[in-house]
């Protein structure tokens, strides 16, 4: 019964157009190193270097980097962002105000594992869509740049993936304590819009000590492109999730449905 709850939690047309999101962000930004879309870029980054800072356009010295600029500078963290609301409302918020929750839990199944195999089928989400947006970029790569470094790519989404679950994991405690499904939504929306905002804006001189105030703190895509670490980070992007899990848990446990 609980496996088949798990798969209940699947959207399959819904899951198809993140996956398809992710996978044209991954091979359009392979694609964006070809010379003339690259040399484009680089005359507008000349022309507002500022700019071009705020959106995390580190350099295009090799691939990688210029992937971690074009889709991890702002690109996949809106994907993310959009993905940890819709995830939030669909597998909690919306089976909280229409009552479906509350059935599954008169069926009868455990508070506690409920909640977990909605955790389990977020993290799916999540891990389903980065490997998409990996693919895609795996898949530019070969076709257009042979000798590329896969490996750099692959570092980077690893590192990725426990950011992205700890927003989803935070927009699910959040659908929780929220009254209802609108004022969730609203929630979602504004804070991960803030902490996104407090994360470009950390990128100007002068203003780095607003990324400390933000989740995106915690993917350090510099280390891991250029194999220089950024793991520990990714480390404790993943403890805050368990702790934003064992928040959910114990609130759960005395929510009335």
């Amino acid at each position: 019964m609980i496996s088949a709850l798990f798969f209940a939690r699947f959207r399959p047309k819904s899951l198809l157009i993140w996956l398809l999101a992710a996978l044209v962000l991954g091979a359009g930004a392979v694609a964006a190193y070809l010379p003339s879309p690259l040399e484009q870029l680089r005359f507008l980054r000349g022309e507002m270097p500022e700019l071009f800072t705020v959106l995390g356009f580190v350099g295009d010295s090799n691939l990688p980097a210029f992937v971690l600029s074009a889709l991890y500078g702002l690109l996949l963290p809106i994907l993310a962002n959009m993905q940890a609301v819709s995830l939030g409302r669909h597998l909690l918020a919306r089976p909280l105000a229409d009552g479906r929750l509350a059935q599954l839990l008169a069926a009868p199944h455990a508070r506690a594992s409920v909640l977990l195999l909605h955790f389990l089928a977020l993290a799916v989400w999540v891990v389903l869509t980065q490997a998409a947006c990996l693919a895609g970029q795996m898949l530019s790569a070969v076709l257009l740049f042979p000798v590329a470094d896969l490996a750099a790519l692959s570092q980077l989404t690893i590192g990725f993936i426990p950011t992205a679950l700890l927003l989803s994991a935070f927009c699910c405690l959040l659908a929780l304590v929220s009254p209802s499904e609108a004022r969730y939504a609203r929630r979602a929306r504004l804070l991960l819009a803030l902490m996104l905002i407090l994360a470009m804006a950390g990128r100007l001189s002068g203003w780095t000590r607003l990324r400390l105030f933000s989740v995106w703190s915690l993917f350090d895509g510099r280390s891991l492109a250029f194999g220089a670490g950024g793991w520990g980070l990714a480390g404790l992007a993943g403890g805050l999730t368990l702790v934003c899990l064992a928040a959910a848990l114990l609130y759960f446990q005395q929510r009335e449905l």
